[in-house]
């Protein structure tokens, strides 16, 4: 990637590279930027490591194509998981609020361009999935960082659209598979976060009884990715985190469960 990087020219926003697609070179970039961002540790990384999903995003949508709509998306999202990111380091290191609408504005407008392709004939697989991950970032930003009236509604609205489509995704791949074996596994790595947040405004709400048999079902899934016994990757894992902080937080503020709360605390 250090080699691509050296090749590309943000004046005429293309690579000199003659061997790799556009799809290989945004990929590219894309895993240096995700790289830099897991290991940030200083306000010159979190600001300068927008930069590389920025070019990866502004790159699919100047040389756009049928074979790159998913792509640009994800790396739309992956531009607003950057933005998102930096405004909560800066926040946690300099204890200021600091908003996330750019995180926002990026994923609104993907997952506005992903349900246009819904209408599209035999739009890609991948599309509801793509659009559910999206939809979910949203009503993560909107529930924890707007400042609104109507925060808890629309968060909620974003997170059971999202649900709906992961729905519709694993009933597309089943029928094309004719097992819904490898689509379930494969819903469940944003599926288990999807839950947590629907969850999350139950709870807000004070539907603590739809809040916790949500919790319960990310539990179920969770269960059945452990049975599988395979190495748990780091996004699995802070999903897993996820539920077991969701939980603790809902028996906290439950009568006479402040115990159950204080083990899912630990198991977090």
């Amino acid at each position: 990637s250090d080699f691509i990087q050296s090749e590309y020219d943000d004046v005429t926003d293309s690579f000199s590279s003659q061997t790799a697609t556009n799809l290989q070179l945004a990929s590219a970039i894309s895993g240096k930027a995700l790289c830099r961002f897991a290991a940030m540790s200083s306000m010159q990384d979190a600001y300068s490591v927008r930069d590389f999903f920025a070019v990866t995003a502004r790159f699919l949508q100047r040389h756009a194509s049928s074979s790159s709509i998913l792509a640009e998306a994800i790396a739309q999202n992956n531009a607003g998981v950057a933005e998102a990111g930096y405004a909560i380091f800066v926040q946690q290191h300099n204890d200021v609020d600091v908003p996330i609408d750019a995180a926002l504005r990026l994923w609104f407008r993907s997952a506005q361009k992903m349900k246009s392709q819904l209408d599209v004939p035999h739009p890609p697989r991948m599309t509801q999935f793509v659009l559910a991950t999206l939809q979910t970032n949203i009503a993560w930003g909107v529930l924890n960082y707007e400042d609104r009236k109507d925060r808890l509604a629309k968060a909620s609205e974003y997170a059971k659209q999202a649900l709906s489509n992961y729905d519709a995704f694993v009933a597309v791949a089943t029928e094309a598979d004719g097992s819904a074996a490898d689509p379930h596994n494969y819903a469940s790595l944003g599926l288990i976060r999807t839950l947590c947040i629907v969850a999350a405004c139950c709870h807000q709400g004070g539907q603590a009884v739809t809040a916790e048999g949500l919790l319960q079902s990310a539990l179920d899934k969770i269960k059945k990715q452990q049975e599988r016994k395979q190495q748990q990757h780091s996004l699995q894992l802070l999903e897993w985190k996820d539920a077991y902080l969701g939980l603790s937080r809902l028996y906290k503020d439950w009568e006479k469960r402040e115990n159950e709360s204080a083990r899912y605390e630990i198991r977090s």
